[in-house]
Protein backbone atom coordinates (compact mmCIF):
# COMPACT_ATOMS: atom_id res chain seq x y z
CA UNK A 1 0.00 0.00 0.00
CA UNK A 2 2.74 2.70 0.69
CA UNK A 3 4.51 1.90 -2.72
CA UNK A 4 1.16 2.79 -3.69
CA UNK A 5 1.02 6.05 -2.07
CA UNK A 6 5.15 6.91 -3.39
CA UNK A 7 3.92 6.23 -6.94
CA UNK A 8 0.84 8.47 -6.90
CA UNK A 9 2.72 11.47 -5.10
CA UNK A 10 5.82 10.68 -8.09
CA UNK A 11 3.29 10.79 -10.46
CA UNK A 12 1.56 13.75 -9.14
CA UNK A 13 4.75 15.73 -8.61
CA UNK A 14 5.43 15.29 -12.15
CA UNK A 15 2.21 16.46 -13.89
CA UNK A 16 1.03 13.16 -14.61
CA UNK A 17 -1.98 13.80 -12.86
CA UNK A 18 -4.28 16.88 -12.26
CA UNK A 19 -7.10 17.16 -9.38
CA UNK A 20 -10.20 17.96 -10.82
CA UNK A 21 -13.85 18.61 -9.67
CA UNK A 22 -15.42 15.00 -8.63
CA UNK A 23 -18.90 14.48 -10.29
CA UNK A 24 -20.34 12.34 -8.26
CA UNK A 25 -20.07 14.37 -5.23
CA UNK A 26 -23.42 16.03 -5.61
CA UNK A 27 -24.78 12.31 -5.63
CA UNK A 28 -22.89 10.61 -3.13
CA UNK A 29 -22.49 11.90 0.70
CA UNK A 30 -19.24 10.11 0.85
CA UNK A 31 -17.69 11.28 -2.60
CA UNK A 32 -14.49 13.85 -1.65
CA UNK A 33 -14.94 16.83 -3.60
CA UNK A 34 -12.17 16.56 -5.87
CA UNK A 35 -10.33 13.57 -7.71
CA UNK A 36 -7.17 13.38 -8.86
CA UNK A 37 -7.13 12.02 -12.64
CA UNK A 38 -4.17 11.26 -15.26
CA UNK A 39 -3.71 14.60 -17.68
CA UNK A 40 -4.75 12.72 -20.93
CA UNK A 41 -7.95 12.51 -19.72
CA UNK A 42 -8.29 16.44 -19.50
CA UNK A 43 -6.28 17.14 -22.56
CA UNK A 44 -8.45 14.63 -24.60
CA UNK A 45 -11.53 14.23 -23.00
CA UNK A 46 -13.12 10.81 -22.66
CA UNK A 47 -14.80 9.34 -25.91
CA UNK A 48 -18.28 11.19 -26.38
CA UNK A 49 -21.79 8.97 -27.08
CA UNK A 50 -22.28 11.77 -29.80
CA UNK A 51 -19.50 11.25 -31.26
CA UNK A 52 -19.16 7.55 -31.24
CA UNK A 53 -23.19 7.34 -32.51
CA UNK A 54 -21.98 9.86 -35.36
CA UNK A 55 -18.84 7.37 -36.20
CA UNK A 56 -21.26 4.21 -35.90
CA UNK A 57 -24.08 5.43 -38.08
CA UNK A 58 -21.76 6.86 -40.92
CA UNK A 59 -19.90 2.88 -40.68
CA UNK A 60 -23.65 1.64 -40.69
CA UNK A 61 -24.73 3.88 -43.51
CA UNK A 62 -21.47 3.23 -45.47
CA UNK A 63 -21.95 -0.63 -45.25
CA UNK A 64 -25.59 -0.36 -46.24
CA UNK A 65 -24.53 1.67 -49.34
CA UNK A 66 -22.25 -0.88 -50.13
CA UNK A 67 -24.15 -4.11 -49.68
CA UNK A 68 -27.25 -1.82 -52.02
CA UNK A 69 -24.81 -1.18 -54.92
CA UNK A 70 -23.18 -4.83 -54.92
CA UNK A 71 -27.12 -5.88 -54.96
CA UNK A 72 -27.94 -3.69 -57.79
CA UNK A 73 -24.90 -4.91 -59.65
CA UNK A 74 -25.64 -8.84 -59.47
CA UNK A 75 -29.59 -8.09 -60.85
CA UNK A 76 -29.85 -8.88 -64.24
CA UNK A 77 -30.53 -5.88 -66.23
CA UNK A 78 -33.47 -6.58 -68.94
Amino acid sequence: MAACAVNRQTDVASGDYVEISNPDYTRYANAPATIWVPKRYVEDGPARGGELLKKVAGEVADGLSRSLKQGAEQVPHQ
